[in-house]
């Protein structure tokens, strides 16, 4: 049972397999399984060799599913707790966030987020003394010819997810700004993705929403259409600049095939969702951004006015996630997919309005968990996915939704959803 349990999350501890167990066991036990000759010390816990743990959770599955879906779900109940502890006492919990993601119900995270552990690049801010690393980098990427055929698989369901980028793709979201520029507004808004040998291979371009950035931020032809369709998002990032908001720009490596790389990028948009923030990005629409954005949380800005066009002809897809006060307990809950009652609890710095709006509907957590995936324009087999329920459950949801609030159609359910969904 323990050699079961521990092959569930990456780390593992005595405390977290008590945890997902539900009773204490005997410290030889757990003695013994350190001396297994797969399970090596790794930081604060232990980790099975990745190989073993593969095998072994395999099993778990094909065997005993429910166990395998109660120590999923316990463990991520107890990391959620360590979350919530070690944040209000001011310590970092990147560790126990990483280990919830692994834990996550989206096949798609968990994919790009496989080698995040194993990555040694760094992320570091951009200075005026290597803004000339900034400008060699858009060289190289904009002179690549390239066809992309980048691949992500998800050990835990076997599932393999393929996309295509043509070398001009590729670097749409490299179009419209310049480094200096952004640099002239805020002196952290490049980052520089290096490797071990301090070789440039990725590149980060995000803007704090501000009131110093504002007018930049309607006039860029990127941002511009955003903030002019939705203003009430301006002003809530400019009044939240103690807890930080910010419109992303571009996230980028050299070579998109490489998943390391991925998952550094992965990394660094969990280190600014974990700070608590309000991310407004706008990547190009199509399937390897309209994926990722989605795996990560974002819920998708539907039928705006005035539309960027990356290349002069592909649309620029508008998302946004709101991580701040108590709603980031709640995207912890979405990305790992479980809902306990201890984590409704909390401090919340939103207003009190938000709830009633949507009780009103008398929807169930499930259905308002279709409700929200079906606002990102989602079809059934696409939210089917994320939650990890059947089509015909999918199907039944959204019916039962139309019966209960009279709409005749899908449409109107994303209108009441986006409606209740708070702004700020």
């Amino acid at each position: 049972a323990l050699v079961y349990a521990a092959a569930v999350p990456r780390y593992f501890d005595q405390d977290l397999l008590q945890g997902m167990l539900g009773a204490p066991f005997p410290g030889e036990a757990f003695d013994g399984l350190l001396k297994l000759s797969f399970v090596r010390l790794a930081g604060r816990g232990w980790e099975m060799h990745e190989l073993a743990r593969s095998l072994i959770c395999r099993s778990l599955r094909e065997r005993q599913p429910d166990t395998y879906s109660d120590y999923r779900s316990r463990a991520a109940e107890v990391l959620s707790t360590r979350i919530r502890t070690r944040t209000s006492g001011g310590k970092d919990a990147a560790r126990e966030v990483h280990e919830l993601i692994s834990l996550a119900g989206n096949p798609i995270l968990r994919a790009h987020f496989r080698f995040s552990r194993n990555s040694r690049n760094y992320w570091e801010a951009v200075r005026p003394q290597t803004v000339e690393e900034v400008k060699q980098y858009l060289g190289q990427r904009r002179a690549d010819d390239r066809t992309y055929q980048i691949s992500c698989s998800d050990l835990e369901t076997g599932g393999l997810f393929q996309y295509e980028l043509s070398a001009k793709e590729s670097v749409y979201r490299l179009e419209g700004w310049e480094p200096e520029s952004l640099l002239a507004l805020d002196q952290d808004a490049l980052r520089l993705l290096r490797n071990p040998e301090g070789d440039v291979v990725g590149l980060a371009a995000m803007l704090p929403i501000r009131a110093d950035t504002a007018e930049y931020l309607l006039r860029h032809p990127v941002s511009g259409p955003y903030f002019k369709a939705r203003p009430e998002e301006l002003r809530s990032g400019i009044s939240y600049e103690k807890s930080g908001a910010k419109f992303v720009f571009a996230i980028d490596v050299l070579d998109p095939e490489q998943i390391e790389l991925r998952s550094d990028t992965v990394n660094l948009m969990m280190e600014y969702i974990h700070a608590g923030m309000l991310l407004i990005a706008s990547p190009p629409a199509l399937p390897f951004y309209l994926d990722s954005h989605r795996s990560l949380g974002f819920t998708r800005v539907p039928d705006l006015p005035e539309i960027y066009r990356f290349g002069g002809r592909t649309e620029a897809a508008y998302f946004r996630l709101d991580t701040r006060g108590r709603r980031w307990a709640a995207y912890l809950e979405q990305i790992a997919d479980y809902r306990t009652p201890a984590d409704r609890g909390g401090s919340d710095d939103a207003p009190d309005e938000e709830q009633p709006d949507r009780a009103r509907f008398g929807f169930t957590p499930r259905e308002w968990e279709v409700a929200d995936v079906l606002a990102t324009g989602a079809s059934n087999k696409e939210i089917a996915a994320r939650l990890f329920i059947s089509e015909a459950a999918v199907k039944k949801h959204i019916n039962a939704m139309l019966q209960k609030t009279g709409f005749r159609n899908r449409t109107q359910i994303v209108m009441a959803v986006l409606r209740s969904t708070p702004s700020g």
